[in-house]
């Protein structure tokens, strides 16, 4: 389409609405059992890894795509008239909830951990990599919310 070829924030909402049926139609999985990270070492909990849930995405706009996604969906004019298109940046996470899928908007310190977490990095390195006051109440939040599906140290499944 021509016409969209001017709307730079078109391709960062379409990403937005893949990862958002990617969720929806990712496959069920059991979140972390929390008590199996009380089992490990405590010399040992630096090094765990995460694996992330199915149904987890982040995203990362210069657009506020969230916005303009919620305009869009709730057909809201004003709401779309409103999107300050030059707002900055935005870091998303998409996850399922037992009420549907959910789009949160983080800062940019909350995804750079998450990413790295769902990327795989021992716990110590991505704690490193975000130092923040409140990086530990992130990190559980993202264990409460059921982000993670299992753990591995050093690369071999804990059980």
């Amino acid at each position: 389409m021509p016409q969209a070829t001017s709307l730079a924030y078109l391709p960062d909402t379409a990403r937005l609405e893949w990862a958002i049926d990617t969720v929806l139609h990712a496959p069920d999985a059991m979140p972390l059992d929390l008590a199996r990270l009380t089992q490990l070492e405590e010399a040992k909990r630096g090094e765990v890894c995460f694996t992330p849930h199915p149904a987890v995405r982040l995203l990362q706009s210069d657009f506020p795509i969230d916005a303009i996604w919620r305009a869009v969906l709730s057909r809201d004019d004003g709401a779309m008239g409103a999107v300050d298109l030059n707002a900055g940046p935005v870091w998303l996470l998409i996850h399922r909830t037992p009420f549907g899928v959910e789009v949160d908007r983080l800062s940019a310190w909350q995804w750079r951990l998450a990413a790295a977490l769902f990327a795989g990095r021992p716990l110590h390195a991505a704690l490193e990599e975000t130092p923040s006051s409140e990086t530990y109440a992130w990190l559980a939040t993202l264990l409460a919310s059921g982000c993670f599906t299992a753990i591995s140290l050093s690369d071999r499944p804990f059980d």
